[in-house]
């Protein structure tokens, strides 16, 4: 369970009798819930796509803090 969480890997769990079953750390589920809630509404998905897209373009300002 340390590798799962220290190096964020998500580990497949096979069963013979019964589900099979995925571990990941807690932080990686909650990411992946937010990202989910984000792109769940289609208006805010455009526009997160349409930065992103922008991002890889370069087409941002960099602001250091």
């Amino acid at each position: 369970m340390n590798d799962v969480c220290n190096d964020k890997i998500i580990t497949h769990i096979t069963r013979r009798n019964g589900e099979n079953c995925v571990l990941m750390s807690e932080e990686e589920y909650m990411s992946m819930c937010e990202t989910l809630y984000l792109f769940g509404n289609p208006a805010n998905a455009r526009h997160l796509e349409k930065s992103l897209q922008e991002a890889e373009e370069g087409k941002f300002v960099q602001i250091d803090l």
